[in-house]
């Protein structure tokens, strides 16, 4: 099989990615943001660098901000590379990793190529956050109903999948970044009465709140 992933670089999609090694599919990666190529995954076809006509350049940054339309001039947008790539690839899977950043660039694509199958991995906020959001509950309407898979890391993301217009098929709630090799975990697992230290992950900002779980651990210095 020919599997087309369109995704930002993470280390979440790599993860996802790297379990196809060796399973005898053709992986290719659409990098959507141009962020670069990823050595890890060497095995596969990567299409990053793609966004402007003569290559990335230093002071891109300076010149979106300061010459907007001097910038448009020598900017590719991300629907017609993907639309190349559909030709020259022919996939038999276009799997998006996000819907706001891997799925809705490509929809008008994928409407004119109703052959090829879209499979969509929900990750995070997409659905639940977003929805309150009046321009990202258009894109969320927009996408759900052309898409046939979908997995979510959680089931409250698949019924509000269908809730929102998805009717294709939910082959799971799986990790959205893949999970861990566990047998490279074993060597740090220690017995629980020598853990003396607590690492606490998370964010904190538009619609995280890590602080409060970092006030709550604060609140229990004995336990």
């Amino acid at each position: 099989m020919k599997i087309l992933v369109v995704s930002m670089r993470s280390i979440h999609m790599i993860r996802w990615i790297s379990q196809l090694k060796d399973s005898g599919h053709e992986v290719h990666w659409f990098d959507i943001l141009n962020t670069g190529y990823i050595q890890r995954l060497d095995w596969i076809y990567q299409y990053t660098n793609w966004r402007y006509r003569f290559g990335d350049f230093k002071g891109r940054t300076y010149l979106k901000k300061n010459l907007p339309f001097l910038h448009k001039l020598i900017e590719r947008q991300p629907t017609k590379k993907f639309e190349q790539l559909c030709k020259e690839i022919q996939p038999d899977l276009v799997q998006s990793f996000a819907l706001h950043i891997g799925a809705y660039p490509i929809l008008e694509v994928m409407k004119n190529n109703p052959k090829i199958t879209w499979l969509y991995s929900s990750w995070g906020n997409d659905l639940f956050y977003h929805k309150d959001i009046p321009s990202r509950l258009k894109e969320i309407v927009d996408v759900l109903p052309y898409v046939d898979f979908m997995f979510s890391d959680c089931h409250r993301d698949a019924n509000l999948a269908k809730e929102l217009g998805f009717k294709g098929h939910h082959l799971g709630v799986f990790p959205g970044g893949g999970g861990y090799r566990v047998g490279d975990m074993q060597q740090y697992l220690k017995p629980l009465d020598t853990r003396r230290i607590v690492v606490l992950k998370g964010y904190d900002g538009d619609f995280t709140n890590g602080m409060e779980a970092l006030k709550a651990l604060l609140e229990l210095p004995e336990e």
